[in-house]
């Protein structure tokens, strides 16, 4: 659809029998700067918007009928959102995981991106992400549900390495 100068264009990027994914790009053909890209994770006739991740966009809980995906520009500090969906009553849950990067890697095809389920002890899932030089640890409390805590090492050229914790998914303060 072309008007006043813009266009909209939506892609299916992926589609599984529980997800549809897409991006939805609107060109500004007389500001190509305030053209933007929306990645859409739609679940059951309901559209979550900035999806994060790559194909399929969410994680299988094992033994569980949920699945944990996230919402949230990871470029603007205190967006992100996690969201379990039931899929056996289609129920979605979410909560606030702030500053944290939580979901950027998960899909992740390269073998230097991935995120993926290590435990789930009770309530207790813990999710490892891996991007480049950087290791992440995810913890949620799922009785809550709630985000507890993210952990990252970043290791620079020089060997040394560098340790964040994200209490709540809070980036602390300088």
């Amino acid at each position: 659809m072309i008007s006043a100068g813009c266009e909209q264009v939506v892609r299916v990027r992926f589609s599984d029998a529980l997800v549809k994914i897409t991006e939805r790009s609107t060109i500004q053909y007389l500001n190509v700067h305030d053209s933007k890209d929306v990645e859409v994770l739609s679940l059951w006739n309901h559209d979550y918007l900035n999806v994060r991740g790559n194909n399929p966009c969410y994680l299988r809980l094992p033994g569980r009928t949920l699945i944990l995906f996230v919402t949230g520009l990871d470029f603007d500090g205190g967006q992100a959102i996690v969201h379990l969906a039931d899929t056996s009553t289609r129920q979605v849950e979410e909560f606030p995981a702030y500053d944290s990067h939580i979901g950027s890697c998960i899909g992740g095809a390269e073998s230097n991106q991935s995120e993926r389920i290590v435990s789930l002890d009770g309530n207790l899932l813990t999710i490892e992400a891996t991007l480049s030089d950087r290791h992440f640890t995810y913890l949620i409390d799922l009785s809550g549900p709630r985000f507890v805590r993210e952990s990252s090492d970043f290791k620079h050229g020089d060997g040394t390495v560098e340790h964040f914790v994200y209490e709540g998914g809070k980036a602390p303060k300088a």
